[in-house]
C-alpha cells in the first residue's frame, strides 16, 4: 500500500468531479472508496451484519407469540451516515421478514452542528431502494463533546467507570459519545419504559493512541488491563 497525503484544501474538494477527474489522471482506474466507507456497498454490509446480529442477539420474535413486545431501538455512532443508513436497511428487512413491531433507529452523532447528517442518510438509504420511513430513526446531536475528535475530561470520566464496570474498550472520537449519549438519554427517561437497546460497537479502538490518558486503563480494583494489543498495533 501506499500513501498519498494532500492537503487540506484538496480534501475540502474531495466531492468535486474536477478532484475525481485528477485522480484518474493520476492513478489511471481506481475504485474509489468514500469518506467512511458510505456508499451503497457499505451499507449493505452493514445491513447484512446488522440481520445478523439481530438474529444472533434473539431479540427477533414473531409478534403473535407475545402480544407485549417492548420497543426495540437499535443504536449506533454516526460520522459520515453509512453505518447508520445501514443499520435502518438491516431493521427494515428484518421487519419485512419477520413483522416485528415496536422497533427505531438512532443514530448518535459525533460532528458538531452537522445539519445534513439526515439528508446524508436518506441519500444512502436510496441508494439500497429502501424506504426511508419504513422503521422510524433519527439523529442525535447533542453529544458531540465540543466536536469531532474532541475528548472532555467528563468524557474520560465516563469510560474509565465504563470500562471497569463492563470490561468493554470503548474508543473515544465514536463508542464512548455514543455510549455516553445513551446512559444520558435512560436518565433523562428518553426511552420508554421495558425498552430494549441493540448497540452496535463499530470498534475504532486505534482511536486510543492519541489519548495517552486511556492507553493504561484500570478495573475498579486498581488492577492495570492487559491492553498489550493496542499498543503494539495487532488490531
Amino acid at each position: 500500500m501506499q500513501l498519498v497525503p494532500v492537503s487540506r484544501m484538496a480534501y475540502r474538494d474531495r466531492f468535486d468531479v474536477g478532484f475525481l477527474a485528477s485522480l484518474s489522471a493520476q492513478f489511471g482506474r481506481f475504485y474509489l472508496i468514500p469518506e467512511g466507507g458510505s456508499n451503497a456497498v457499505g451499507v449493505q454490509g452493514v445491513a447484512d451484519a446488522v440481520v445478523a446480529a439481530i438474529d444472533s442477539a434473539g431479540c427477533l420474535r414473531n409478534p403473535r407469540s407475545d402480544t407485549q413486545t417492548s420497543p426495540l431501538i437499535f443504536c449506533c455512532p454516526l460520522g459520515s451516515g453509512g453505518t447508520l443508513a445501514g443499520m435502518i436497511s438491516g431493521v427494515t428487512r428484518a421487519l419485512v421478514a419477520r413483522r416485528l413491531e415496536s422497533c427505531a433507529c438512532l443514530g448518535v452523532s459525533a460532528l458538531k452542528g452537522d445539519k445534513e447528517a439526515p439528508a446524508r442518510v436518506r441519500r444512502l438509504l436510496e441508494t439500497t431502494m429502501e424506504s426511508c420511513d419504513a422503521v422510524p430513526w433519527r439523529v442525535e446531536q447533542g453529544f458531540h463533546g465540543g466536536g469531532f475528535g474532541r475528548v472532555t475530561a467528563e468524557l474520560l470520566q465516563f469510560m474509565r467507570e465504563f470500562e471497569s464496570r463492563n470490561g468493554l474498550l470503548l474508543d473515544p472520537v465514536y463508542t464512548a459519545k455514543m455510549m455516553f449519549a445513551l446512559v444520558a438519554m435512560a436518565r433523562e427517561g428518553e426511552f420508554a419504559p421495558g425498552s430494549r437497546l441493540l448497540v452496535l460497537h463499530t470498534g475504532g479502538l486505534q482511536g486510543r493512541r492519541g489519548v495517552p490518558a486511556l492507553m493504561q486503563p484500570r478495573t475498579e480494583s486498581g488492577e492495570q488491563v492487559d491492553n498489550a494489543w493496542l499498543t503494539s498495533g495487532k488490531l
